[in-house]
């Protein structure tokens, strides 16, 4: 029914505006669901494999579909054409109860060439001319790039569940735009805003580094209504030299 997938959203705070405006969906318990929906519309099962939806089971050859019991985010090109999925289990669900992965996004390939491909690129031209004075804000995930949009912090997008690549670089070059880093304050976020920005330098951008406070992320900051303080980290975020040596002592 996707109940559990709207509460969770309101609990994020999380208006029904944005799941609107990001198609936000739900994919049920149920695998056989999906399968028989694309089915009655004609989708053979090998376009069903070829567009990340369904595979077969190595064992039993069944057909199966990729995302079930999952929050849906629909990935877009610069077009607005819907590429591929990622699917967010919920706390208590099965799969989280099973220790599987948090996110399931479909698998790279033709259709889903995910080292070039940017959560939230459709709207960055849009977000790049209703906001001529903002860097274009780069974060993790799917909740930070909704939550930094409804707010008004425009433009921004996120890598999709990989590491930021010289693919994603050479796009956010073309804008000729400045960017800040919004990577979470862990360990693992350090380690991938110091890649990323490497990235962005060898391709002659302009970047900064947003620090942020141990334990908060974007997304929870808008929620928890600090986004005074989290424009004014983008504010006062650090050229990326001085954040280097600050990490290294």
């Amino acid at each position: 029914s996707g109940e559990g997938g709207r509460k969770y959203l309101l609990d994020r705070s999380i208006p029904e505006s944005s799941w609107k405006e990001f198609a936000l969906g739900w994919a049920p318990m149920g695998r056989q669901e999906l399968l028989a929906y694309l089915r009655r519309n004609k989708v053979t099962d090998q376009g069903m494999i070829s567009a990340g939806l369904a595979f077969a089971d190595e064992n039993t050859g069944q057909m199966k579909a990729r995302f079930w019991d999952r929050l849906m985010f629909p990935v877009l090109d610069a077009g607005g054409r819907t590429l591929g999925f990622g699917g967010r289990y919920l706390p208590g669900s099965v799969a989280d109860e099973k220790k599987m992965g948090k996110y399931v996004n479909s698998p790279e390939g033709p259709l889903f060439p995910k080292r070039r491909l940017l959560y939230g690129i459709e709207k960055l031209q849009a977000g790049l001319r209703d906001f001529p004075d903002s860097p274009i804000l780069v974060t993790e995930g799917y909740l930070d790039v909704i939550q930094l949009h409804r707010s008004g912090l425009q433009p921004c997008v996120a890598a999709l569940g990989t590491a930021f690549t010289d693919d994603h670089a050479r796009r956010l070059k073309r804008t000729e735009r400045r960017v800040v880093l919004l990577l979470d304050p862990d360990t693992a976020g350090r380690k991938a805003a110091a890649k990323a920005a490497r990235l962005l330098v060898a391709e002659g951008i302009d970047v900064r580094i947003a620090t942020l406070p141990d334990g908060h992320d974007p997304a929870d900051m808008v929620a928890e209504g600090h986004l005074d303080e989290l424009s004014g980290f983008i504010d006062d975020s650090w050229d990326i030299l001085r954040w280097r040596l600050d990490t290294w002592s």
